[in-house]
C-alpha cells in the first residue's frame, strides 16, 4: 500500500469508517515517518474538532441592546415636524 492510499485510509479511519485496513495502515506507519507525521497531525485535528463541537462563545454583555438601538428607527424629540424640501 502506497502513501497516497494509506493517507486516504487514515482519513477514513479517523472518520470512523469501518471498512479500513487497519493492519496495513499500522504496518505502513511503522516504516514511513512521513505518513506517521500525517497520522499524528490528523489525529490532533480530529480530537480538537471533537472537543470544539460543543464550544459556545458567549456574546459580549449588552450586545443585543446595542444592536436594537442601531436598528430601531429614531424619533424626533423636538416636537417640530421636519420641513419638507423646497420644490424647484
Amino acid at each position: 500500500m502506497g502513501c497516497d492510499e494509506v493517507r486516504v485510509q487514515i482519513s477514513a479511519l479517523l472518520d470512523d469508517n469501518q471498512e479500513v485496513q487497519v493492519r496495513d495502515i499500522h504496518d505502513h506507519l511503522g516504516s514511513c515517518s512521513s505518513c506517521s507525521e500525517f497520522y499524528e497531525e490528523k489525529l490532533k485535528v480530529t480530537e480538537w474538532l471533537k472537543e470544539a463541537e460543543n464550544f459556545q462563545l458567549e456574546p459580549p454583555s449588552g450586545i443585543w441592546e446595542r444592536i436594537d438601538s442601531e436598528i430601531t428607527p429614531k424619533t424626533e424629540t423636538s416636537g417640530k415636524k421636519p420641513t419638507p424640501p423646497s420644490k424647484k
